[in-house]
């Protein structure tokens, strides 16, 4: 009997390490998985900058692409199961009205306000405009519009919001008047949880991972298998080339190194994100390539845009220990600014300082207090001998700083116009300009900000509204127990259902992009089988993808097209330089015109269904929008296609020096009499 109750227990010893080892190993990779809340705000604010660029670069362009008298009226542009509020109207009047819609959405989504609908809206407008002309866009359009979705449903609102500002003082105000410290109590408790882990994060990870890896499933050919020749042949697109291409193309082996290392590296970068084990180290490592990767595009590679929507998405991926060091190695170590307000002000001058403080504070070491001592009210809480020496301090200054702010700094108070002077020199954004303003500026700039305080605190029954959010039913009680209510069991079952939805969608994404990539790479299939499901709803929904840049080999010849037009007064001008028509050398307008443009004028030189607008765009420009006296009236023009082999790839017998460069050839593609 002693024999088998020992073999039991040692039965039961083994299962429990067991059980602790696949804990632990579960909790490993769940942590690989994990994401960090002021990752996700910097790639918000990131990211809405991007798409803001992104608009006014359009804007260069809007009656030439989104209005009826431009190259692509919306005749052309209707597309089954694809929807573009564009489409509503054609005049110039709408495209400028939409547009600035457009961006005050994206400038919402920015600062954090409303931001879950601010992002739903982003990602609608975005859709319609890429859907408004679909001949505008490349793989930039489909990153960022892909990863937009996701970015719908992550909580990229916990910090540098205004949506954390009003919801943290709402938190206060409901606390208030019990404690004027359980409210901050709260508030730090919650921001205490950096990191979650969600399907929708999950989602969210695996989508980025599906670009890269397909991208690298998609390079069959041999350039990237075999020869290793495929960055030769991308640095040799006379269309893109610009920067270093012509620096490394003195280096055949470092071009074969550059091969075999990027689509390695689409593998392996991937992975690294959500590696178990040293995850942050592995994290770092991963994003310093992706970025060093796009980086290396973009200075060989005209590319625009697509440079920077991967760098703007790593941000997301940072680890929690990176803001953990910046904390503890940079911002503490600053001298502490303490911004102090009575706390029976009206909650204009609390939001003010919040969202001040918020967004143009950054980097800066602060903290923002209310004080109910100065007022006459104790809050009743033993003070630190430092804090209590600093009160002791602002006393003597308690008759103004009962009635708005004071900023004690270096053992130096700013009082008044003094501190909004205070503000605006610390400022990373108003810094420059703080003294080019006079003192007076300043003095009216407070007066301004204390009589609206003042406005608001008169009446005391018409308080500032803010958004209402849901709070803990025991927000006020006791601060110890503000945190520890267990969560409902009806809450848990929807989590688990949001959870479970949004594994379901990464699965099916999944699943999409190998069915693209087996219709892509054997077309003897059976499309029946290998078809998408539900891909009408995916088309109308607009996250349909294909990730196949540079797949599955670059071109090994560069294309382009020119005009030769006839003017009344000069002839043989090409209507993109108003110069000479010249057929040898690579136009200098590929560079010049911009991305959306470009993207436009390669595709009339592939398409022959947008030639006939574009020809009829050209003829109103010069005859009516852009009359140009100097050349006269435009009579005709022709469009050429120009196409240019790439040299064969030096070896051991020859460099790329001596290599003879090929000559380009001509082919009419279009004739457009006015």
């Amino acid at each position: 009997m002693m024999r088998y109750s020992n073999n039991n227990n040692i039965n039961i010893n083994n299962n429990n390490k067991k059980s602790i080892i696949s804990g632990k190993l579960i909790e490993k990779i769940k942590d690989g998985f994990y994401l960090d809340y002021k990752s996700l705000s910097l790639y918000r604010v990131l990211f809405s900058i991007y798409l803001l660029v992104d608009l006014i670069l359009r804007c260069q362009n809007l009656t030439e692409f989104y209005t009826d008298y431009g190259s692509y009226p919306r005749s052309s542009a209707i597309q089954e199961e694809r929807y573009s509020l564009h489409q509503i109207s054609g005049s110039f009047e709408f495209a400028v009205v939409i547009f600035f819609i457009h961006g005050c959405i994206y400038f919402s989504m920015l600062i954090g306000y409303k931001t879950r609908f601010s992002t739903i809206l982003s990602f609608i407008f975005l859709s319609s405009l890429q859907n408004r002309n679909h001949f505008l866009i490349d793989g930039s359009d489909d990153y960022s519009r892909i990863l937009l979705f996701y970015t719908i449903f992550l909580p990229i609102n916990k910090y540098f919001s205004i949506d954390s500002i009003l919801k943290e003082q709402q938190l206060q105000n409901n606390n208030n008047n019990s404690n004027s410290n359980i409210g901050d109590n709260i508030s730090n408790k919650i921001k205490n949880y950096y990191t979650f882990i969600s399907g929708s994060g999950i989602a969210f990870i695996l989508q980025f991972m599906n670009i890269y890896i397909f991208t690298a499933l998609f390079k069959s050919a041999d350039t990237w298998h075999v020869d290793y020749t495929a960055v030769y042949y991308a640095l040799n697109l006379l269309q893109f080339r610009h920067g270093l291409a012509e620096f490394f193309l003195q280096f055949p082996r470092f071009l074969i190194f550059l091969t075999r290392g990027t689509l390695i590296f689409e593998y392996v970068g991937p992975l690294l994100l959500i590696s178990p084990f040293y995850n942050t180290a592995c994290r770092i490592i991963s994003i310093l390539g992706f970025i060093g990767m796009h980086i290396g595009f973009g200075v060989c590679l005209n590319l625009y845009l697509f440079v920077f929507i991967p760098m703007v998405v790593c941000m997301a991926f940072l680890p929690s220990d990176v803001w953990t060091f910046i904390r503890y190695s940079y911002i503490e170590k600053k001298d502490l600014i303490t911004i102090n307000y009575n706390s029976n002000t009206s909650q204009s001058l609390q939001l003010f300082l919040k969202i001040y403080s918020t967004f143009f504070l950054v980097g800066q070491n602060y903290k923002i207090k209310s004080n109910n001592n100065l007022g006459g009210s104790g809050n009743g809480n033993q003070k630190g001998d430092d804090e209590q020496e600093e009160l002791e301090i602002m006393d003597s200054h308690s008759m103004f700083y009962v009635d708005s702010v004071s900023i004690y700094f270096k053992g130096q108070i700013y009082d008044e116009e003094k501190s909004i002077k205070f503000l605006f020199q610390h400022s990373i954004v108003f810094k420059l300009f703080s003294k080019l303003i006079s003192d007076k500026l300043y003095k009216l700039l407070f007066s301004f900000i204390i009589n609206f305080n003042n406005n608001n605190q008169n009446n005391k029954y018409e308080k500032l509204k803010l958004p209402s959010y849901k709070l803990n039913s025991n927000s006020n009680n006791n601060n110890n127990n503000c945190n520890n209510t267990p969560k409902p069991t009806k809450f848990k079952y929807r989590q688990h259902l949001r959870n479970l939805f949004f594994i379901l969608v990464a699965t099916y994404m999944f699943y999409y992009n190998v069915c693209i990539y087996t219709l892509m790479m054997d077309s003897g299939r059976n499309t029946n089988i290998w078809e998408p499901p539900f891909q009408p709803l995916i088309k109308l929904v607009k996250i349909d993808q294909y990730w196949a840049m540079f797949a599955p080999s670059p071109p090994d010849y560069s294309a382009w097209i020119i005009t030769d037009a006839e003017f009344s007064i000069k002839k043989g001008i090409d209507l993109f330089t108003l110069e000479k028509t010249d057929y040898k050398d690579v136009p200098d307008y590929l560079f010049k015109i911009g991305q959306r443009k470009r993207n436009f004028f390669l595709a009339v030189g592939y398409l022959d269904s947008l030639r006939l607008e574009f020809g009829r765009y050209q003829c109103r420009r010069f005859n009516i929008y852009e009359r140009n006296y100097e050349l006269g009236k435009l009579e005709k023009f022709k469009i050429y296609g120009v196409y240019q082999s790439t040299p064969l790839p030096p070896n051991e017998s020859n460099d790329y020096e001596t290599l003879a460069p090929t000559q380009p050839v001509l082919s009419i593609l279009w004739e457009h009499i006015c």
